[in-house]
C-alpha cells in the first residue's frame, strides 16, 4: 500500500510540477481519480467521456463532458478544443480513448492522459460514477 502511494504521489508531482512538458501517456483509475482531485474547479482541466450518449447517460465519471467518437462532429470538436488545457479521456474499455490519446497528440495537444480500462476500470476499483 506504501509503495502505491508513493507510486501515485510521483506521478502526481509530474503532473502538476511538468506542465511545460509534452505527457500523452495512458494512466490506472487510482492516478486518474487523484488527477481529478487535484483539478477540481480547475478550469484548465477536463474530463472527456468519447464514448456514445447512451453509454454516458448510463453512468459517468462525474464533471465529465461527452463527445461521441462515432458523432459525424467528432474531430471537429476536437479539434476545437483548447491544446494547452489538460485532458483526462476515457471510453469503455480504453479502446476508443486509446485512439484519441493518439488523435490529440498529433494534433498537438500537451497533456493528455487516457483512463487504462476505461469507466470498466474505474467501476471495478469502485470508484465514483454519477447518472
Amino acid at each position: 500500500m506504501k509503495k502505491r502511494h508513493l507510486l501515485v504521489g510521483i506521478i502526481l508531482f509530474t503532473l502538476i510540477f511538468a506542465p511545460m512538458t509534452v505527457r500523452c501517456e495512458d494512466i490506472f483509475a487510482a492516478v486518474a481519480h487523484d488527477l481529478i482531485e487535484q483539478n477540481r474547479g480547475t478550469k484548465g482541466f477536463m474530463i472527456l467521456d468519447v464514448r456514445t450518449p447512451e453509454e454516458y447517460e448510463g453512468g459517468r465519471i462525474e464533471g465529465s463532458e461527452n463527445i461521441d467518437y462515432y458523432g459525424d462532429d467528432f474531430r471537429e470538436r476536437i479539434e476545437g478544443l483548447d491544446k494547452d488545457r489538460t485532458y483526462l479521456v476515457y471510453c469503455g474499455s480504453g479502446n476508443r480513448s486509446g485512439r484519441v490519446l493518439k488523435l490529440m497528440s498529433d494534433l498537438g495537444f500537451k497533456r493528455v492522459y487516457n483512463l487504462i480500462e476505461g469507466i470498466t476500470r474505474w467501476q471495478r476499483e469502485g470508484l465514483p460514477v454519477t447518472r
